[in-house]
């Protein structure tokens, strides 16, 4: 069973091992790291998709900054952007615990395409965007 995407993606496995691989396997629900929490920063998380900018329109008065891989539109507080996605993988984590402290009220990040490592990516921060 994949318990969470990884360095070693579902697509390098579908080459090698020819089983169904469930993501939701019953292991899932036993495994470091699947809560919500583990990922979450102190301040909201939302997820950007892009073309569409209504997410960054929705934050009003708030300070906002971003975390990704493309330009985002003006108006962050501040930003850090990663040139690839193996950089964007490594770097998620602490990007995020800088931006928590960094005075902004909230965090948009850059929600990569579910393929290779940005299945990783994605799956990390659609855990942290959630409240449960």
């Amino acid at each position: 069973a994949i318990l969470r995407p990884g360095g070693v993606t579902r697509e390098m496995l579908s080459r090698i091992v020819d089983i169904c691989v469930d993501p939701y396997d019953e292991l899932k629900k036993r495994s470091p790291g699947t809560t919500h929490r583990h990922y979450a920063p102190a301040i909201p998380l939302k997820l950007w998709s892009g073309p569409d900018e209504d997410v960054f329109i929705m934050t009003g008065e708030d300070k906002w900054c971003y975390i990704g891989m493309r330009q985002p539109p003006e108006g962050a507080f501040t930003a850090r952007l990663f040139p690839s996605m193996e950089k964007y993988a490594k770097g998620l984590f602490s990007a995020m615990r800088e931006m928590e402290t960094s005075g902004s009220d909230m965090i948009i990040a850059d929600l990569p395409d579910d393929e290779d490592l940005g299945s990783a990516v994605r799956n990390r921060l659609l855990r942290a965007a959630e409240t449960k």
